[in-house]
């Protein structure tokens, strides 16, 4: 349901204005246009940066060293300068405003690459990419910007990644898999601290924190799809680093779903008990590895019809708390995943015409019945604002 399904029904005469303020205020509903807007000038705001990065590099010899380093510093000082402008001067354009932030975000980043090959820097990869976090996490909350903050997420993920993957990298292990061990559990972390943040100053960042997280989570477990095990270089470190890291993740999650009241207690229960499941699975998995190969990819493996399984319920779970809550992200995520994980399951069972088709009555059969679910609630959930809205009986 978004907004303009419930200015429909106010305008049918089906609910009152006051009700329809109500419902607005407590989904969180924005108009369509506003978040177009939105999309369009943060994807500018990219072009720009990109843009300038590709012209300044196309001309690289020809650039005298103090040139390049004032070029780079008065464009990264101008961006932000005409955002804090805009911002203030002309506040019906906040867009724009953020647009520009963001465009001096990503020269920061650049600057920081510019100064490194300039004056000859060998130093650890993952250390750039740290500063330049460092350096735009506090405008996130100086701005109340969500472009800035997803930016500043996304930095984070790219530095942990650098330092599972990079030879120098501090977490680095067994070719990099250590991240595919460990991002479950931080993805999973970072939904928990969204969902805490619902009830804290930092509100105006739970809604993207949550579906950053979720989201993280879902391309995390991916390689489960696809035969991985770990590896037995892996597998010593699940009951030294892992196993304590996880429990911490469990208990603040449990502590982050106890005090969400939008949800009835059951599917809190349910949705933590799936989400642990997920952790104590990569878990196992990695821990009961044997050999040196960490990837299987053959009809019968059990880690990827399991965790095909488990997505499938996973999936389940999703679409409704999206269904519990009004939430259209959660819905569409939860229908997307199902869909690749169908997708998958028919590749790794193809050679056997009988057994594919057979798994396409049931996941057919299956959506269908999906789909005629959603259906119904959807078509309750307006019956029920109706009645609510509709005038006692004399």
């Amino acid at each position: 349901m978004n907004l303009q399904d419930i200015q429909r029904l106010q305008a049918d005469g089906f609910i009152a204005a006051e009700v329809r303020d109500k419902i607005v205020a407590h989904y969180k509903l924005q108009d369509a246009p506003n978040r177009f807007i939105a999309i369009i000038s943060a994807i500018g705001g990219l072009l720009v940066a990109s843009g300038i990065i590709l012209l300044i590099s196309a001309n690289w010899d020809d650039i005298p060293r103090a040139v390049k380093l004032l070029s780079g510093l008065t464009l990264l000082l101008g961006a932000h300068a005409a955002g804090w402008w805009t911002r203030n001067r002309h506040p019906d354009f906040h867009k724009t405003a953020e647009a520009l932030h963001l465009v001096g975000s990503i020269l920061f980043l650049a600057n920081i690459a510019l100064i490194g090959q300039v004056y000859h820097l060998n130093s650890r990869p993952p250390n750039a990419i740290l500063v330049w976090w460092v350096g735009i996490a506090p405008l996130a909350w100086i701005l109340r910007s969500k472009p800035q903050y997803i930016l500043t997420l996304c930095g984070a993920m790219v530095w942990l990644m650098m330092e599972f993957v990079h030879d120098m990298g501090w977490l680095h292990w067994s070719g990099g898999e250590l991240a595919l061990l460990f991002y479950p559990a931080i993805f999973t972390a970072l939904y928990a601290a969204g969902v805490r943040m619902e009830r804290s100053p930092a509100q105006d960042f739970s809604s993207v924190t949550r579906r950053f997280g979720l989201l993280g989570l879902s391309a995390s477990l991916m390689p489960l799809l696809f035969g991985w095990h770990g590896g037995a270089k892996l597998a010593s470190l699940v009951w030294s680093a892992y196993l304590p890291f996880a429990v911490l993740v469990v208990a603040g999650l449990f502590l982050a779903l106890r005090g969400e009241a939008k949800l009835p207690l059951v599917w809190r229960g349910i949705w933590l008990a799936m989400l642990t499941f997920w952790l104590v699975f990569v878990g196992v998995v990695a821990a009961t590895a044997t050999d040196s190969g960490s990837w299987r990819w053959h009809r019968e493996d059990w880690v990827a019809w399991l965790a095909s399984l488990a997505l499938f319920g996973h999936c389940l779970i999703m679409v409704n708390l999206g269904l519990l809550l009004g939430s259209r992200y959660l819905i569409n995520l939860g229908l997307a995943l199902l869909t690749f994980d169908v997708i998958v399951a028919y590749v790794r069972l193809f050679g056997s015409m009988a057994v594919t088709g057979a798994m396409f009555i049931v996941s057919g059969v299956g959506l269908i019945v999906l789909g005629v679910v959603i259906e119904k609630r959807r078509r309750t959930l307006l019956r029920k604002l109706a009645e609510s809205s509709s005038p006692p009986k004399p």
